[in-house]
């Protein structure tokens, strides 16, 4: 992507304030409206605008959307928007496709290869924060649960994000950046296996929908690759069909679809890399909508009615989860490769997705509190934005 000169950078930027306090003047009247789809209709405005702005400041920063997106979501929840209708449900299917995408970026074959070094460093990654983060909210009062909910939150890492920063700094065909992404793969394995157990009951039913994750996505990539060769929109309604349909059934059996979704894009990886036209289409809808959507949304119930308690809180998991996590994958990366590089190592500490789903679905499922699902999603935000910082410059000539 061509470098945007200082000129492009400021024009980009006042568009996208522009369309912020647009969006914001907009949220404050949402409400005001008689009818319930003039509503919506006010609401979808305000988040296209918003969705539009993040995209134009992300670009002039060269940082992710999703930062923006985030911190627009709290903007308008101040503006006093709520959204619960069909914000809510958009943001669902955000949350699904994006985890969807999740699996795709799971190479199958790189983890096999590195997985006894990615299990040690991925593993620790988790585990460190995970243990340190249960113990200080058990021990402040917090029940088991939340606790552990909370460390998961606050303990992921971010695949795509891990991925733009090891290729952008030249060493996704290097062993250590294949090393530093099967880690961030098995992390992101472990955290979402994890997640999945806790919040689902523990019954008959949770079994037999565990034996259809485990199966129906393998049958659905075969059947799909046995099928005539047809176009990207009807491969794409397959697609669509399948992650909604599990989406109704996870619901029925009282758990997230995400772990559905996750296994769904591992087992059709194979498939979508020899559709790129088919992997632009689901890119294009997954970030060009439902996940602007999804952190939109987010952000919105990021900000609980305790405000002050809530930042605490997410500085308090931040410093906390996002030290740690830094230092035990540099000491995995140092005992494995002997490169000791804290700014390589501080990619594991970005982490939007995964925390987002676990706060915003730990949260509708009555585990989290507002202000601890808003903590998690705030110390995210304040991870991911030092890794931008701190990857911004490039690493060691010793790599």
């Amino acid at each position: 992507m061509k470098r945007l000169t200082l000129r492009w950078r400021l024009v980009l930027t006042l568009i996208g304030v522009g369309l912020a306090i647009g969006g914001a003047l907009l949220a404050g009247h949402a409400g005001e409206t008689g009818s319930k789809g003039g509503v919506m209709l006010y609401e979808a405005t305000v988040v296209a605008f918003m969705i539009a702005a993040a995209s134009f400041l992300a670009d002039a920063l060269a940082v992710t959307p999703a930062i923006f997106e985030i911190l627009f979501g709290l903007l308008i929840a101040v503006r006093g928007m709520h959204g619960d209708n069909l914000l809510g449900l958009l943001s669902l299917a955000g949350s699904v496709f994006l985890m969807y995408i999740a699996g795709l970026e799971i190479d199958p074959t790189l983890l096999r290869r590195e997985f006894k070094s990615g299990l040690l460093i991925g593993g620790a990654s988790v585990v460190v924060p995970l243990v340190a983060v249960y113990t200080v909210l058990y021990w402040t009062g917090y029940t088991r649960m939340q606790a552990l909910l909370t460390g998961l939150g606050v303990s992921t890492t971010g695949v795509a994000i891990v991925y733009s920063i090891i290729k952008s700094v030249g060493l996704l065909r290097r062993r250590i950046g294949q090393l530093i992404f099967s880690s961030a793969m098995i992390a992101d394995v472990i955290v979402v296996l994890s997640f999945t157990f806790i919040v689902s009951s523990k019954n008959l039913s949770l079994l037999l929908y565990f034996a259809f994750v485990l199966v129906f996505p393998v049958l659905f990539a075969k059947a799909i690759d046995w099928l005539p060769h047809s176009s990207a929109e009807a491969e794409l309604r397959i697609i669509i069909a399948a992650l909604i349909g599990a989406s109704l059934l996870s619901e029925h059996v009282g758990i997230h679809a995400v772990l559905f979704a996750f296994i769904l894009g591992i087992a059709t990886r194979g498939f979508i890399e020899k559709r790129r036209l088919l992997e632009a289409k689901i890119s294009g809808l997954t970030f060009g909508f439902l996940a602007p959507v999804f952190f939109v949304y987010a952000g919105m119930n990021a900000m609980p009615s305790g405000v002050g308690s809530s930042l605490k809180t997410a500085l308090l998991l931040f410093v906390l989860s996002y030290t740690l996590k830094v230092a035990a994958s540099y000491m995995g990366l140092k005992v494995l490769t002997g490169v000791g590089d804290l700014r390589l190592a501080s990619v594991f500490g970005a982490r939007l997705t995964m925390s987002t789903v676990i706060a915003f679905t730990g949260q509708a499922a009555g585990i989290l509190s507002s202000t601890l699902a808003g903590g998690i999603i705030l110390s995210a935000l304040l991870a991911t934005i030092t890794t931008a910082v701190l990857t911004r410059t490039a690493v060691t000539n010793e790599v």
